[in-house]
């Protein structure tokens, strides 16, 4: 006899709806997370029992999310958090520019931020982000905060640290951080467009922070190169180009293994390359295994093939290597140049980089000129076209 929809068992019907949602959000995926609101309320509307399916099933309306809407939407948003029925939820927030607006968005999810376990925040308010602060948050996971001019809170915003028992990520972007008193087991951290002391601020992170994620403008405004600050479980550092030399300085990674240097900007990558001697050089990374550079300014080749000596240095402090990705832009000339050193041996009758096995390249014409380039001159080299 056949089996129709209707006549499923609560549980399956439960088990169908959750599986509309995205489980694997990016945090900072809205459009998703404001999908995965569209199909609970759809299923929602289909009759008596998937309503009241629906309405019982808290994990399906925890993202919340609120992006360029009207304020007469808040009332779903308020009905939404309160069918979670304390449930954590998934918080991703685009402040609104009007004035009134933003106090109904703060208002109505002030209250429940106790319950987030992940908020994104873009344009964010200093009411906001204080309230986030003066909360209790047991099962926050991640908190991601951008703003769109500095947010600079005032000293009694500071922080004990049972606020953030459970917070591993963190992510700040044009925050002043001078007061935020945030000591948590933090294992992965994003800042830009900041500047901060790195010794007051990261201290309390260094027996757990394993990634560090440097956007732009991040400035050290305590830059101590003689007696920097120790993170000794660090093993991913990501950060734009140029960086201030002074936050490189003012840290040591012992158990970095890879690292990722993006170039967006006009003569940005030559910048790096140009204070390799007073920065890395000074100091290699010997653990470092893997190496990703990103280029994404393809008028600045002919400016770094004027520095062949910095590109030869970058060989020479980067020479422990296992593993090197480089995408962006095609650079034939820096390619066929880096093969040309790849294929030569130095005085220890060693290759340049020996330890390397593998590169992965997303252009098919830098592909080609270091295959040629080489010419199986290092058999046990993997070149790899990934697009």
């Amino acid at each position: 006899m056949a089996t129709t929809i209707a006549s499923l068992p609560v549980e399956i019907l439960a088990e169908i709806f959750a599986s509309t949602q995205f489980n694997r959000l990016v945090l900072s995926d809205r459009a998703r997370a404001e999908e995965n609101t569209r199909a609970a309320i759809a299923v929602s509307q289909v009759c008596h029992q998937w309503r009241a399916v629906a309405l019982g099933l808290p994990k399906l309306w925890a993202n919340i999310a609120w992006g360029t809407h009207k304020a007469h939407r808040l009332g779903l948003v308020s009905a939404q958090i309160e069918r979670c029925r304390g449930l954590p939820m998934l918080f991703n927030i685009v402040c609104p520019k009007d004035k009134s607006t933003q106090g109904l968005v703060h208002d109505s999810i002030a209250g429940h931020l106790r319950n987030a376990k992940h908020i994104f925040v873009k344009n964010c308010t200093t009411r906001i982000l204080t309230t986030i602060l003066t909360h209790d948050a047991p099962h926050l996971r991640s908190l991601h905060i951008e703003a769109s001019s500095m947010i600079r809170l005032p000293a009694e915003s500071r922080l004990p640290a049972k606020k953030f028992e459970s917070l591993t990520k963190l992510m700040l972007v044009n925050v002043d951080i001078a007061f935020l008193n945030l000591i948590c087991k933090a294992e992965i951290m994003g800042l830009g467009e900041l500047q901060f002391p790195v010794h007051v601020f990261l201290h309390p992170f260094a027996p757990t922070l394993t990634s560090l994620v440097l956007f732009i403008n991040v400035t050290a405004t305590d830059p101590s190169p003689n007696s920097p600050l120790v993170l000794p479980v660090l093993k991913f550092l990501s950060f734009i180009v140029p960086l201030e030399m002074s936050v490189l300085l003012a840290i040591n990674m012992p158990r970095l293994e890879q690292l990722r240097i993006r170039a967006y900007s006009k003569n940005s990558f030559t910048a790096f390359l140009a204070s390799l001697p007073t920065s890395w050089a000074l100091k290699p990374p010997t653990k470092l295994r893997i190496l990703d550079i990103i280029i994404a300014c393809p008028q600045e080749e002919h400016t770094v093939m004027q520095h062949s000596s910095s590109l030869e240095l970058m060989l020479s402090v980067f020479s422990n290597i296992s593993y090197m990705n480089w995408s962006g832009h095609t650079w034939d000339a820096l390619m066929e140049f880096w093969g040309k050193r790849l294929g030569e041996r130095g005085e220890d009758g060693k290759f340049n980089m020996p330890n390397l096995r593998g590169i992965e390249l997303d252009k098919k014409e830098s592909h080609a000129t270091l295959v040629d380039v080489l010419a199986g001159q290092r058999p046990e080299l993997s070149i790899v076209y990934k697009p």
